[in-house]
């Protein structure tokens, strides 16, 4: 403040022994004493003692307040008129846990209140074997696992941000595929990991008749010969020459 001079021009001194400070103002001072702001503003400035009014900070802006159960606005927000006496105080933001305090505000004073809210979500991240299986939380689909390519038996990640904090029903969904399902609890502001098997369902969806006999199994392809195959079981499959083939059908589900 080396350089400072007077104007005399009536603008920023509106009480005696005071200058009345604006944030962008006390950020400009607090750099160039090196400082940072809150350090300046606890060293350089105090409360006016002649307002009757409140005002009420936030370090992330939008949190509504409540004063003695009346709702005031949105931070930040400054509250006149206030009675002299005790207060309860109520802030609450979205994602955030609810802080209600109780201050004094003397006859004549002012007072700050400033509120960090601390935040009650978390985050999700699930992997499905195999990929390609969307995702329910809480019954509602939040998307789908996509592979990672290459012989990779499990998923890429998929993140869920934003997660309330406690106890949810995640569940994995893929056709043909038992769905599964799971209870897992996410902590404020933590990460939580899920990881998913699901099974094959083994349904015979076509039924192929040879000279040999009817035969039933999930279609798998049919070659540029008209050769068709069949997964006979879970992980066994079938090929049957085109001359072979009598009759095919589709098995109505």
């Amino acid at each position: 403040m080396k350089n400072f001079t007077c104007q005399c021009c009536g603008q920023c001194c509106k009480w005696e022994g005071f200058v009345i400070a604006k944030e962008d103002e006390m950020a400009a001072a607090a750099k160039l004493l090196g400082i940072t702001l809150d350090e300046f503003i606890q060293k350089y400035t105090k409360l006016s003692q002649d307002r009757k009014s409140l005002i009420f900070a936030d370090r992330e802006d939008g949190a509504r307040v409540f004063l003695d159960d009346d709702y005031q606005g949105k931070t930040p927000v400054t509250i006149t008129s206030v009675a002299p006496g005790t207060h309860k105080i109520r802030v609450e933001l979205p994602g955030h846990a609810p802080i209600t305090r109780t201050v004094t505000l003397a006859n004549g004073a002012e007072g700050t209140e400033e509120f960090k809210m601390s935040s009650v979500l978390g985050r999700l991240e699930v992997s499905t074997k195999p990929a390609g299986a969307k995702i329910l939380l809480d019954g509602k689909a939040v998307g789908s696992t996509k592979p990672q390519g290459g012989n990779a038996p499990r998923s890429q990640i998929l993140a869920i941000e934003n997660v309330p904090a406690g106890e949810h029903a995640v569940m994995a969904h893929l056709n043909g595929y038992q769905d599964v399902a799971r209870k897992i609890t996410v902590k404020a502001n933590g990460t939580e990991q899920a990881y998913f098997t699901l099974s094959r369902i083994f349904t015979p969806d076509t039924e192929i008749e040879t000279i040999r006999g009817i035969y039933r199994g999930v279609f798998i392809k049919k070659d540029f010969f008209g050769a068709i195959t069949l997964e006979m079981s879970p992980g066994v499959e079938q090929t049957f020459k085109a001359e072979d083939i009598r009759k095919m059908r589709t098995i109505e589900k």
